[in-house]
């Protein structure tokens, strides 16, 4: 099957994605290098409930038991959180702040909302900023994506949508903003994955730079060695 342009469709995946050669799981691991703590989210429903939706290909059609939702209008006691406090806030929108331990080299991702008792409410649409770590509803709204998604829904789980990938190599950090999908209604999100890859930790490469680079003392046996060499072969 075809791939649309980026940003302007879907790809459906045209095999089953758990099944042989045909396993998507390896490409959706990005999800093992975001940094969990660090994870946050913009008027959602219920604290933290945010870092649930990052879990293995496998799992991306479970019911879980606490989803990312979108606070509502109807003063449900049960729906405080201090993080929807953020200025410039429309009715049930999300912004959804990842942060990676590696740099990603993203190629697409998948969404999928609406489960369970709450179908019809998977997000509309999402807008995507790379590298940022001080954005606000106020922010996002003054402020053009890398590029965004009109969406559509995804149960079935076999939905992804790619991105245009020289905009999203090196990417630190990523933020997805749902706008509104009505005045009234809370969106609900069971599962968000990225397919991509990633480069080696930070912590890894300066290892690898320590290992690449000779120590003086190093040199200083090399050395010694030469010299032995050469008065044994009448160099001296």
């Amino acid at each position: 099957m075809p791939r649309p342009p980026p940003g302007t469709g879907v790809c459906a995946h045209d095999h089953e994605c758990d099944e042989g050669d045909d396993d998507c799981s390896g490409s959706y691991a990005v999800y093992k290098t975001i940094n969990m703590d660090r994870v946050r989210c913009l008027n959602e429903a219920v604290p933290n409930s945010c870092r649930g939706i990052f879990r293995s290909w496998e799992t991306r059609l479970d019911v879980i038991d606490t989803p990312l939702r979108s606070e509502c209008d109807d003063n449900d006691s049960s729906s405080s959180s201090s993080s929807s406090s953020s200025s410039g806030r429309g009715d049930n929108e999300l912004l959804l702040h990842v942060e990676f331990d590696a740099s990603v080299n993203l190629k697409a991702f998948s969404v999928i909302g609406g489960l369970g008792d709450e179908v019809g409410r998977w997000p509309r649409s999402v807008r995507l900023y790379i590298n940022r770590d001080d954005l606000d509803f106020e922010g996002v709204h003054a402020m053009e994506p890398v590029q965004s998604f009109d969406l559509v829904d995804n149960q079935a789980g076999t939905i992804e949508y790619p991105v245009r990938a020289a905009k999203f190599h090196g990417v630190h950090s990523i933020d997805m903003h749902f706008p509104s999908i009505s005045e009234s209604d809370r969106q609900s999100i069971y599962f968000v994955g990225f397919k991509g890859e990633c480069e080696s930790r930070r912590r890894e490469a300066v290892d690898a730079v320590y290992e690449g680079v000779g120590l003086a003392k190093d040199h200083s046996v090399r050395d010694e060695a030469r010299g032995v060499e050469g008065e044994s072969m009448g160099y001296g």
